[in-house]
């Protein structure tokens, strides 16, 4: 008769080294490893949950848990689905049915997720670096609040690269790598959006929603589909885009289209954009002048 858990933890402070070893479900299985209860001092690591019912991990109840050198693959529901500040490292989730990470106020480091049902990642209050996130069926790494992405690979997702949802302030996403992804490459709230590079967006490049974004520093080059559309959408209000770039190629419509209110718009450059390099719409903002390079004289300039 099939176990509801290959392993489940019930107590504090136990350790589960798979030692390279596979968990592979069986019909009517739940999840490779569950912990049930609040539980601390979890640790799982080194080997393969594959084919559950539910989850690879499901780690919900457990706080301050720790998951290193897991894969986490074809499962029905989750790939791993951790409780809050745990540290993940070194793991991967592949082709499950929902997202492949879940994580609230967790240390995500060297992970990838591709091919899942829903995001790759899907974080809040966390910090997520040096991972990789593709071909997932909706956003690459969607994150709800108060977090911080660093240096990820992020591409070919059917929805956003990146997106930040969210009414609290103080995410950071920088120094990530997103490229071709179905809608916009970085979809942004409340955040400070700096040095990153987006490549062939299906939608815009970077989209500044909401209020109070900082996004600097940044590269958009061209677009991966036919629809007209943006290196920099801002729809949104007080926000402040600096020293940013957009290059356009033959589907990208507009570099800057700003029509939101009360934003500052300094020291950028367009080129290459088949309408308008800036279109500089709503009311109440703070335009620098749009110049050419060669005859910018305030240092403030947009310039083409």
């Amino acid at each position: 008769m099939p176990v509801p858990s290959t392993r489940r933890a019930r107590s504090n402070d136990v350790t589960l080294d798979l030692s390279g070893f596979t968990l592979t479900g069986v019909p009517s299985s739940f999840s490779g490893v569950a912990v049930f209860g609040l539980r601390r001092g979890i640790t799982v690591r080194n080997g393969t949950l594959s084919n559950w019912e539910l989850s690879g991990l499901f780690a919900l109840p457990a706080e301050g848990g720790t998951f290193e050198n897991l894969n986490a693959e074809w499962n029905a529901e989750y790939g791993l689905y951790t409780g809050a500040g745990s540290t993940l490292s070194n793991c991967s989730a592949a082709s499950n049915g929902k997202a492949g990470v879940v994580a609230d106020k967790a240390t995500i480091t060297g992970c990838a997720s591709t091919g899942n049902g829903d995001q790759g990642f899907y974080i809040s209050n966390s910090v997520l670096t040096d991972c990789m996130a593709s071909s997932n069926t909706s956003a690459g790494i969607e994150a709800y609040s108060g977090v911080r992405v660093d240096g990820c690979n992020v591409y070919s997702n059917s929805g956003e690269g990146i997106l930040v949802t969210g009414s609290a302030t103080g995410s950071l996403i920088t120094n990530n790598h997103v490229s071709q992804n179905a809608l916009d490459g970085i979809s942004a709230v409340r955040s400070t959006v700096d040095g990153n590079a987006v490549y062939y967006s299906g939608l815009n490049g970077i989209a500044v929603n909401g209020s109070g974004s900082t996004v600097t520093d940044n590269l958009s080059f061209g677009k991966g589909s036919a629809l007209c559309a943006s290196g920099f959408f801002v729809p949104g209000s007080a926000n402040r885009i600096d020293g940013n770039v957009a290059y356009g190629d033959s589907t990208t419509c507009y570099g800057f289209y700003v029509s939101g209110t009360d934003n500052v718009v300094t020291r950028n450059t367009a080129s290459g954009n088949t309408t308008f390099n800036y279109a500089l719409l709503g009311v109440s903002n703070d335009y620098a002048p749009v110049a050419n390079a060669s005859a910018a004289t305030n240092p403030l300039s947009n310039v083409e």
